[in-house]
Protein backbone atom coordinates (compact mmCIF):
# COMPACT_ATOMS: atom_id res chain seq x y z
CA UNK A 1 0.00 0.00 0.00
CA UNK A 2 1.16 3.89 -0.66
CA UNK A 3 2.29 5.26 2.09
CA UNK A 4 0.25 7.75 3.88
CA UNK A 5 0.80 11.37 2.65
CA UNK A 6 -0.15 12.80 6.12
CA UNK A 7 2.51 11.15 7.58
CA UNK A 8 5.13 11.90 5.21
CA UNK A 9 4.38 16.10 4.30
CA UNK A 10 6.07 18.63 5.55
CA UNK A 11 4.51 21.09 7.80
CA UNK A 12 3.60 24.56 6.39
CA UNK A 13 2.65 27.88 7.96
CA UNK A 14 -0.35 27.16 7.81
CA UNK A 15 -2.89 24.07 7.75
CA UNK A 16 -1.14 21.48 7.10
CA UNK A 17 -2.72 20.09 3.69
CA UNK A 18 -2.86 16.60 2.91
CA UNK A 19 -3.83 14.20 -0.10
CA UNK A 20 -6.53 11.41 1.51
CA UNK A 21 -6.63 9.90 -2.00
CA UNK A 22 -6.48 6.23 -1.98
CA UNK A 23 -3.64 4.15 -1.45
CA UNK A 24 -1.87 2.43 -4.78
CA UNK A 25 1.86 1.31 -3.80
CA UNK A 26 4.30 1.88 -1.91
CA UNK A 27 6.31 3.99 -4.22
CA UNK A 28 5.60 7.80 -4.27
CA UNK A 29 4.46 9.84 -6.90
CA UNK A 30 4.71 13.68 -6.97
CA UNK A 31 4.49 16.45 -8.99
CA UNK A 32 6.89 19.41 -8.57
CA UNK A 33 6.33 23.10 -9.79
CA UNK A 34 10.03 24.01 -10.72
CA UNK A 35 11.32 27.15 -10.75
CA UNK A 36 13.42 28.95 -13.72
CA UNK A 37 16.81 28.83 -13.46
CA UNK A 38 16.98 25.45 -11.63
CA UNK A 39 18.62 22.80 -13.66
CA UNK A 40 16.66 19.13 -13.75
CA UNK A 41 19.63 17.03 -12.22
CA UNK A 42 20.70 15.45 -9.53
CA UNK A 43 24.13 16.71 -9.56
CA UNK A 44 25.52 19.95 -9.58
CA UNK A 45 27.59 20.95 -12.72
CA UNK A 46 30.91 22.43 -12.21
CA UNK A 47 31.74 26.20 -11.52
CA UNK A 48 27.78 26.64 -11.89
CA UNK A 49 25.66 29.34 -9.50
CA UNK A 50 22.55 27.77 -10.60
CA UNK A 51 20.42 24.77 -8.38
CA UNK A 52 19.84 21.70 -9.21
CA UNK A 53 16.18 20.29 -8.66
CA UNK A 54 17.25 17.59 -6.08
CA UNK A 55 17.69 20.25 -3.48
CA UNK A 56 14.11 20.97 -3.50
CA UNK A 57 12.76 17.80 -2.71
CA UNK A 58 11.39 17.15 0.52
CA UNK A 59 13.83 16.12 2.78
CA UNK A 60 12.28 12.68 3.65
CA UNK A 61 11.98 11.61 -0.25
CA UNK A 62 15.47 13.43 -0.95
CA UNK A 63 17.66 9.82 -1.68
CA UNK A 64 15.01 8.48 -3.10
CA UNK A 65 13.28 10.46 -6.14
CA UNK A 66 13.87 10.34 -9.57
CA UNK A 67 12.96 13.20 -12.11
CA UNK A 68 10.64 11.88 -14.86
CA UNK A 69 11.96 13.47 -18.24
CA UNK A 70 13.29 16.86 -18.14
CA UNK A 71 12.41 20.50 -18.07
CA UNK A 72 15.37 23.30 -19.47
CA UNK A 73 17.10 25.24 -16.73
CA UNK A 74 15.67 28.35 -18.62
CA UNK A 75 12.24 27.06 -18.30
CA UNK A 76 9.22 26.34 -15.44
CA UNK A 77 6.46 24.13 -14.34
CA UNK A 78 5.55 20.57 -13.79
CA UNK A 79 7.81 18.02 -13.35
CA UNK A 80 6.88 14.29 -12.22
CA UNK A 81 9.02 12.77 -9.92
CA UNK A 82 8.82 8.93 -8.06
CA UNK A 83 10.53 6.31 -6.93
CA UNK A 84 9.03 3.81 -9.15
CA UNK A 85 11.01 3.02 -12.24
CA UNK A 86 8.03 1.50 -13.67
CA UNK A 87 6.59 4.79 -13.72
CA UNK A 88 9.45 6.65 -15.34
CA UNK A 89 9.26 4.14 -18.31
CA UNK A 90 5.74 4.77 -19.32
CA UNK A 91 6.04 8.75 -18.74
CA UNK A 92 8.82 8.79 -20.69
CA UNK A 93 8.46 6.19 -23.47
CA UNK A 94 9.07 7.87 -26.69
CA UNK A 95 5.61 5.12 -28.31
CA UNK A 96 3.19 6.90 -25.79
CA UNK A 97 3.07 10.29 -27.00
CA UNK A 98 2.11 11.71 -23.92
CA UNK A 99 0.74 15.27 -24.27
CA UNK A 100 2.82 18.26 -22.40
CA UNK A 101 0.84 21.14 -22.87
CA UNK A 102 2.77 24.93 -22.65
CA UNK A 103 2.46 28.59 -21.95
CA UNK A 104 5.06 30.50 -23.93
CA UNK A 105 5.31 33.87 -24.05
CA UNK A 106 7.00 35.51 -26.77
CA UNK A 107 7.92 39.18 -28.34
CA UNK A 108 6.15 41.13 -30.12
CA UNK A 109 7.95 44.12 -30.32
CA UNK A 110 8.78 44.59 -33.83
CA UNK A 111 5.09 44.35 -35.61
CA UNK A 112 3.31 45.19 -32.08
CA UNK A 113 1.13 42.65 -33.50
CA UNK A 114 0.48 38.98 -31.75
CA UNK A 115 0.98 35.39 -33.86
CA UNK A 116 -1.41 35.09 -36.82
CA UNK A 117 -3.76 31.88 -37.05
CA UNK A 118 -2.06 31.23 -40.03
CA UNK A 119 1.62 31.64 -38.06
CA UNK A 120 0.46 29.58 -35.50
CA UNK A 121 -1.14 26.83 -37.90
CA UNK A 122 2.57 26.25 -39.55
CA UNK A 123 3.09 24.77 -36.04
CA UNK A 124 0.78 22.31 -36.44
CA UNK A 125 1.50 21.04 -39.76
CA UNK A 126 5.35 20.71 -38.62
CA UNK A 127 8.68 23.29 -38.91
CA UNK A 128 11.77 21.29 -39.54
CA UNK A 129 14.47 21.28 -36.95
CA UNK A 130 17.77 20.35 -37.19
CA UNK A 131 16.77 17.11 -35.73
CA UNK A 132 14.01 16.40 -37.60
CA UNK A 133 10.42 17.54 -38.05
CA UNK A 134 8.53 18.90 -35.20
CA UNK A 135 4.42 18.97 -34.70
CA UNK A 136 2.12 20.64 -32.29
CA UNK A 137 -1.17 19.01 -31.50
CA UNK A 138 -2.10 22.53 -30.58
CA UNK A 139 -1.04 25.78 -31.28
CA UNK A 140 -2.87 29.28 -30.27
CA UNK A 141 -2.82 32.48 -29.04
CA UNK A 142 -4.51 33.03 -25.30
CA UNK A 143 -3.21 36.55 -25.05
CA UNK A 144 -1.71 39.58 -26.03
CA UNK A 145 -0.54 42.75 -23.80
CA UNK A 146 0.53 45.13 -27.20
CA UNK A 147 3.85 43.78 -26.62
CA UNK A 148 4.23 40.39 -25.94
CA UNK A 149 1.63 37.39 -26.42
CA UNK A 150 0.89 33.90 -24.59
CA UNK A 151 0.54 30.86 -26.32
CA UNK A 152 -0.95 27.54 -25.80
CA UNK A 153 1.17 24.70 -27.01
CA UNK A 154 0.81 20.98 -26.68
CA UNK A 155 3.38 18.80 -28.13
CA UNK A 156 3.80 14.95 -28.23
CA UNK A 157 7.66 14.64 -27.85
CA UNK A 158 9.83 15.82 -25.27
CA UNK A 159 13.27 16.74 -28.06
CA UNK A 160 15.88 18.86 -26.46
CA UNK A 161 14.11 22.57 -25.80
CA UNK A 162 11.96 21.84 -28.77
CA UNK A 163 9.29 23.92 -28.26
CA UNK A 164 11.95 27.31 -27.93
CA UNK A 165 13.14 25.62 -31.17
CA UNK A 166 9.83 25.96 -32.86
CA UNK A 167 8.58 29.74 -31.87
CA UNK A 168 12.40 30.62 -32.88
CA UNK A 169 11.73 28.72 -37.12
CA UNK A 170 8.21 30.31 -36.90
CA UNK A 171 10.49 34.24 -36.43
CA UNK A 172 9.47 34.40 -32.37
CA UNK A 173 12.25 34.92 -29.49
CA UNK A 174 10.61 32.73 -26.35
CA UNK A 175 11.00 35.68 -23.08
CA UNK A 176 8.97 32.61 -20.98
CA UNK A 177 8.00 28.46 -20.92
CA UNK A 178 6.03 27.10 -18.87
CA UNK A 179 4.84 23.73 -18.62
CA UNK A 180 1.43 23.21 -17.08
CA UNK A 181 0.50 19.53 -17.60
CA UNK A 182 1.96 16.17 -18.55
CA UNK A 183 -0.59 13.63 -19.31
CA UNK A 184 -3.59 13.53 -16.86
CA UNK A 185 -1.39 15.46 -14.62
CA UNK A 186 -1.64 19.48 -14.06
CA UNK A 187 -3.01 21.18 -10.92
CA UNK A 188 -0.69 24.36 -11.52
CA UNK A 189 -1.31 27.86 -10.59
CA UNK A 190 -1.35 29.78 -13.76
CA UNK A 191 -0.05 33.17 -13.58
CA UNK A 192 -1.90 36.03 -15.15
CA UNK A 193 -0.90 37.37 -18.48
CA UNK A 194 0.12 40.52 -16.90
CA UNK A 195 2.55 38.45 -14.13
CA UNK A 196 3.82 36.80 -16.68
CA UNK A 197 4.84 39.04 -19.22
CA UNK A 198 6.75 41.15 -16.20
CA UNK A 199 8.54 37.77 -15.40
CA UNK A 200 9.23 37.29 -18.85
CA UNK A 201 10.76 40.76 -19.21
CA UNK A 202 12.27 40.83 -15.75
CA UNK A 203 14.28 37.78 -16.70
CA UNK A 204 15.03 39.10 -20.20
CA UNK A 205 16.28 42.24 -18.71
CA UNK A 206 18.31 40.40 -16.26
CA UNK A 207 19.68 37.84 -19.10
CA UNK A 208 20.89 40.90 -20.91
CA UNK A 209 22.78 42.28 -17.85
CA UNK A 210 24.31 39.19 -17.20
CA UNK A 211 22.52 38.47 -13.62
CA UNK A 212 21.36 35.91 -12.77
CA UNK A 213 18.34 35.74 -10.37
CA UNK A 214 18.96 32.41 -8.84
CA UNK A 215 16.23 30.75 -6.93
CA UNK A 216 17.10 30.24 -3.06
CA UNK A 217 17.80 26.21 -2.77
CA UNK A 218 15.55 24.58 -0.23
CA UNK A 219 13.33 21.81 0.54
CA UNK A 220 10.14 22.63 -1.07
CA UNK A 221 6.91 22.67 1.32
CA UNK A 222 3.68 20.49 0.07
CA UNK A 223 0.89 23.18 -1.80
CA UNK A 224 -2.58 22.85 -2.86
CA UNK A 225 -2.89 19.62 -5.57
CA UNK A 226 -5.35 22.06 -7.46
CA UNK A 227 -3.45 25.41 -7.58
CA UNK A 228 0.26 24.35 -6.58
CA UNK A 229 2.58 27.24 -6.79
CA UNK A 230 6.08 27.39 -7.62
CA UNK A 231 8.45 25.37 -5.72
CA UNK A 232 5.97 23.18 -4.08
CA UNK A 233 5.23 19.66 -4.53
CA UNK A 234 2.11 17.82 -4.13
CA UNK A 235 0.98 13.89 -4.07
CA UNK A 236 -0.22 12.42 -7.81
CA UNK A 237 -3.68 10.76 -7.32
CA UNK A 238 -4.30 7.28 -8.04
CA UNK A 239 -6.19 8.00 -10.77
CA UNK A 240 -3.25 10.27 -12.41
CA UNK A 241 -0.68 7.28 -11.81
CA UNK A 242 -2.87 4.30 -13.05
CA UNK A 243 -3.35 6.71 -16.08
CA UNK A 244 0.09 6.76 -17.14
CA UNK A 245 0.78 3.65 -16.13
CA UNK A 246 -1.70 1.92 -18.31
CA UNK A 247 -0.96 3.77 -21.04
CA UNK A 248 2.49 2.93 -20.70
CA UNK A 249 1.80 -0.96 -20.98
CA UNK A 250 1.66 -1.34 -16.47
CA UNK A 251 -1.27 -2.20 -15.02
CA UNK A 252 -0.89 -1.16 -12.01
CA UNK A 253 1.65 0.57 -9.90
CA UNK A 254 4.69 -1.81 -8.94
CA UNK A 255 5.96 -3.46 -5.77
CA UNK A 256 9.01 -1.25 -4.91
CA UNK A 257 12.61 -2.97 -5.74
Amino acid sequence: QMADPSSLDNATSQAPLVDRRPCLSNHVYLKFFKPRDVISSHKREQLSCRPIVSEFYPLQFRDQLRVVGRLDCDSEGLLLLTTDGQFVNSATSPDLHLQKEYYAVVYCGRERLPPSSSVLARLVEGVELRDGLATAEVAELLDFDGLQARLRIIVTSGRNRMVRRMLQAIGYSCQQLLRVRIGPVGGLAIPSMAEASGAALSAAAAKQRKKAIVPEAKPSELGDPQALEVAQYAHLTEAEVTAILQAGGHGQASAPS
